[in-house]
């Protein structure tokens, strides 16, 4: 008996899908014959016009004007003498980074050479305050610029170190010491990912998020969000070893995220620090 009542259970089932599959079909067939019907011809026409010409040439033209708006701008800063291939300077010997007939300058030299490459001034406490003052004042209207002026800069950035690779290759040799491949490597590969890192996900990264409220259903009016906002000034201490990559870390940071940016380099390189600071100057003027 309960073989027979399962046997019958099946049967039901198999018949009751087959009705329900008949309806399914019956229903295909009617849509079909409205969409074949010739008053809806208009209709499928501008609906397939607008999906397949239309959207694409808006998002086309759209992704254009932004690319355009964010378009690098062409500048030119003079390569240092130093950098030329067959440069030679005079050997300091022995090397130091003081002078004592000038002690308020400080000395630059190739540490795998020991060839001068020039002397700059020391900065003294009253420098620092002034540069400080003077960049809390650049930064207040810094800080109002959007994401996309941001990244029109940074795309400037990127273009010039994509044209110069191998003059700021060759400088940071004559400021650490290291070789091209290590400079090409360690200095101008690394910097070039870091840009287009934030050019991509910059903006998302620091999109105001949301946290979840309070669990008492009398607070549940209350919300709670994370905003990422510029700080000020900002200070950072680069190393010698990487003198480039190290130096446009902070730098390509702070441009994105509304800072002004103060850093304190290493006596021994110098001449990279004094010519990148010089295109910077350029860049954001």
């Amino acid at each position: 008996m309960a073989l027979n009542s399962s046997w019958k259970d099946s049967l039901l089932t198999a018949e009751v899908f087959s009705r329900k599959s008949q309806y399914v079909l019956e229903e295909i067939n009617k849509t079909m014959v409205q969409l074949t019907n010739p008053a809806w011809l208009p209709i499928q026409i501008s609906v397939s016009f607008l999906v397949t010409v239309v959207f694409p040439t808006f998002y086309f033209f759209l992704r254009k004007s932004r690319k355009r708006a964010e378009s690098a701008v062409k500048i030119e800063v003079i390569a240092p003498e130093e950098a030329k291939p067959h440069w030679k300077g005079k050997r300091l010997n022995p090397v130091s980074i003081r002078n004592p007939d000038e002690p308020a300058f400080i000395q630059s030299y190739c540490p795998a050479t020991g060839q001068y490459l020039g002397k700059f001034k020391s900065s003294t406490t009253e420098d620092i305050d002034t540069a400080i003052a003077l960049a809390a004042e650049a930064q207040q209207k810094f800080a109002l610029t959007s994401f996309k002026e941001r990244r029109k800069v940074l795309r400037t950035l990127n273009q010039f170190i994509c044209d110069n690779q191998e003059i700021i290759a060759r400088v940071a040799c004559r400021d650490s010491g290291k070789t091209m491949v290590d400079a090409s490597m360690g200095e101008i590969l690394v910097t070039l990912e870091k840009i287009n890192w934030i050019l991509k996900n910059g903006e998302k990264s620091l999109k105001t998020s949301t946290r979840p409220g309070p669990s008492n259903l009398l607070m549940s009016y209350k919300r709670a969000e994370v905003r990422y906002e510029p700080l000020g000034v900002v200070a950072a201490l680069v190393s010698w070893n990487y003198p480039f990559h190290n130096l446009m870390g902070p730098v390509i940071a702070s441009i994105f995220t509304g800072n002004a940016l103060l850093f304190w380099d290493v006596d021994m390189i110098l001449i990279l620090f004094s010519w990148c600071a010089a295109g910077q100057k350029t860049l954001i003027i």
